[in-house]
């Protein structure tokens, strides 16, 4: 799955604007006789942030991985 971010945001009292492009991918498993028995996704979006009061923009690469697994 790929998808695009964009959006306007706050911190600290000033204004952000988000921009960028990622990529997810993910896996379940799946017993034999219908049991869901865990999952793994993984995530990574290369993002841009532009701090509109500084001037200032910041590359940022966010990268998750997420394991589920059930529980004996």
């Amino acid at each position: 799955m790929s998808y695009t971010v964009a959006g306007t945001a706050q911190t600290a009292r000033q204004p952000v604007q988000i921009a960028g492009q990622g990529t997810g991918t993910g896996v379940s498993f799946i017993a034999a006789d219908g049991r869901f028995m865990g999952a793994e996704s993984r995530d990574s979006a290369n993002l841009t942030y532009r701090f509109l009061n500084e001037g200032v923009t910041l590359p940022v690469v966010q990268v998750t991985r997420t394991t589920v697994a059930v529980l004996p």
